[in-house]
């Protein structure tokens, strides 16, 4: 009897871990999309901004003569 309880045991440890492996992976893999997000924000953002500045007229250079 006792080594059906401990078959079942293992068993029970063995998909409890399955789980938390699982969760993990989900976590991470949620972690990894929202910085893929964050970056692909951060290009569009740096682009636009680029582009913003090359049709924008450039400031006149300032100089002083005694």
């Amino acid at each position: 009897m006792t080594v059906f309880t401990l078959w079942y045991e293992r068993d029970a440890a063995i998909e409890k871990s399955e789980e938390r492996i699982v969760n993990i992976a989900k976590q991470l893999t949620q972690h990894q999309k929202t910085m893929v997000d964050d970056v692909r924000r951060i290009t569009i953002y740096l682009a636009d901004k680029t582009a913003k500045m090359k049709h924008s007229p450039q400031p006149a250079l300032i100089t002083f003569t005694k």
